[in-house]
């Protein structure tokens, strides 16, 4: 056989194994499969393998529609652990999100955020009602609520996740601006906060937490749910 022809074969090999590691990550509630396909992965850009778990899930889903919506669970979960896990050793990982929506009523907005501890588990996961705000102002107020959330559950070094690039490149460009003085002050507890840009799909979670928190009159809720609860259709340093 060619060398060519080998590489390519081992390619085809090692795809066939990491599709198999995905798949019993998507069917299985335990760590090991992911543990194990985190393992096949090593070496794998975290957007790649991201997606590929999105297209197997799919896959999935059309082979077995009865367990769909499970199935959409589990993907939405094993993104976030993958980016949990990809976080340095003892780190809290966070996302977050805002919406806001204008109807007949007025504007209403919403915050959602999903926390998980060093262990890689679901710490937190909360959809608030915010009010009459913007969508740059509900993200502001998401960012807020998860930095105070994780101060108040013991995080000292947290990497946060965000859909909003304009919220990102508040933080990286002009980190002293009036508008960041709430987060400045809920970080004090910190000793580093990270604030990255993740591609919305992977942040349906909180976008989906706060989207139904924008259609709720306004009220607090404090919902910790385990990994398996988390909604089914859901950097810089700073020292």
């Amino acid at each position: 056989m060619h060398s060519a022809e080998l590489r390519t074969g081992n390619r085809r090999a090692q795809t066939q194994r990491i599709n198999q590691a995905v798949d019993a990550a998507l069917q299985g509630a335990h760590l090991e499969p992911l543990l194990a396909l985190l393992a096949l992965t090593a070496d794998e850009a975290i957007i790649p393998l991201c997606d590929r778990v999105f297209r197997r899930a799919t896959r999935l889903a059309r082979q077995n529609r009865s367990e769909t919506a499970a199935i959409i669970a589990a993907r939405n979960r094993r993104v976030l652990e993958i980016y949990a896990h990809r976080a340095p050793k003892g780190w809290f990982s966070a996302w977050c999100d805002g919406s806001s929506t204008t109807d007949a009523g007025g504007q209403r907005a919403g915050i959602g955020l999903v926390l998980m501890n060093p262990h890689h588990e679901v710490n937190a996961a909360l959809g608030e009602p915010a009010g009459a705000l913007s969508s740059l102002d509900a993200e502001l107020a998401a960012l807020v609520a998860t930095v105070k959330t994780a101060g108040a559950r013991g995080a000292r070094y947290l990497r946060m996740h965000t859909d909003c690039p304009a919220l990102v490149h508040l933080w990286q460009d002009r980190r002293d601006d009036d508008s960041l003085s709430d987060v400045r002050q809920a970080a004090r507890p910190l000793r580093r906060l990270q604030l990255r840009l993740v591609p919305r799909r992977f942040n349906q979670v909180a976008n989906a937490l706060a989207r139904d928190a924008a259609r709720r009159p306004p009220r607090q809720t404090d919902h910790v749910p385990q990994p398996a609860q988390v909604h089914p259709n859901a950097g810089n340093d700073r020292s």
